[in-house]
């Protein structure tokens, strides 16, 4: 009995320290789990294959990380490998959606054309699409500017996107929408893109220094990348000297080093330089996802090693100095 009784204790503490032992295991496999960001995946999305014309079908492959065998930075590459083929694949299906229903529209716009007017009434009956919509559907078929965005593999992916697109006949607009119009592109886009109404955007400039600030002098740069790139340490630069020259110009014009007083109560003038970070940053981020691109290792590492040097030298040239 009493060995019987032993036996039973001793299966029951293994049993514990087994359970024990299980969750100290996912709880150090918890720290070790490395998390995948968002922003990793958005600067180095994968390419999608716009010529292509075939239906993705089968399921995506999906690779769970072995977080006990890998080190952190392979565990996200695999896990943002998973993320890339799933997005591959969808967006794939998505333009393909988008080409799929400009074909209808131009199936129906032939069908109209070659059959007699009963037989097509009759091909109208049978196919599950509303009149109304047949009708906008014969629009977007007969509409050289979506069939040429079709042929761009560049029609947005909304049906009604098309049609509002399919209704613009001037010649300028329509050279304007073929030459801005993405499969990303929506109605209300197309709305900003024709001046029918203004688009809703966050403020790009933010002052802090200025209660009330008044602008009287702004740099652009050419955003247009059939005429100029754009050279994120470029814009760097241009604020950092113009912040330097307004500096410099308070100085100089103090009321103490001037014969002349602008008002009774003169005041000195308070001014601020204030950058678009985010624009700066995005054309940065775009900049060096060009140097993965390029052909040669050494080459890659040639160009990024430069670029960064050109901007550690702008943003703290002190310590580029001490570096050098």
């Amino acid at each position: 009995m009493e060995t019987g009784r032993k036996e039973k204790h001793m299966v029951n503490t293994e049993n514990k320290m087994s359970e024990i032992n299980a969750k100290q295991k996912k709880v150090v496999k918890a720290v070790k789990t490395p998390h995948l960001k968002n922003e990793d995946v958005r600067k180095n999305l994968p390419d999608i294959n716009v010529l292509n014309t075939q239906l993705m079908t089968t399921s995506v492959e999906y690779e769970s990380p072995n977080f006990d065998k890998l080190s952190k930075e392979q565990s996200l590459i695999v896990q943002k490998t998973n993320v890339d083929n799933y997005y591959k694949q969808i967006m794939n299906n998505i333009m393909i959606g988008a080409k799929s229903i400009f074909l209808v529209c131009r199936d129906l716009v032939d069908a109209d054309r070659n059959l007699p007017t009963e037989e097509f009434e009759i091909l109208k009956d049978v196919i599950p699409i509303s009149d109304s919509t047949i009708s906008r559907y014969l629009k977007v078929g007969k509409s050289t500017t979506c069939r040429k965005l079709f042929e761009l593999n560049r029609l947005p992916e909304s049906w009604t996107t098309m049609y509002k697109i399919s209704k613009i006949t001037d010649s300028k607009d329509r050279q304007k929408i073929e030459s801005k119009v993405d499969i990303n592109t929506t109605a209300k886009d197309i709305d900003v893109l024709m001046h029918v109404m203004k688009k809703e955007l966050k403020p790009l400039w933010t002052y802090t220094a200025l209660d009330s600030p008044r602008d009287f002098l702004k740099v652009a740069v050419e955003g247009d990348t059939k005429i100029a790139d754009i050279d994120s340490n470029a814009m760097k630069l241009i604020a950092s000297r113009v912040e330097k020259v307004v500096e410099d110009s308070i100085k100089e014009l103090k009321n103490d080093n001037l014969k002349y007083n602008v008002s009774e109560d003169e005041k000195p003038i308070v001014a601020e330089v204030v950058t678009n970070k985010t624009f700066i940053q995005n054309i940065e981020d775009k900049v060096l996802k060009y140097f993965k691109k390029l052909k040669g290792k050494s080459t890659q590492k040639e160009y990024k090693t430069a670029f960064l040097a050109k901007k550690l030298d702008i943003e703290n040239p002190v310590f580029a100095k001490l570096g050098s």
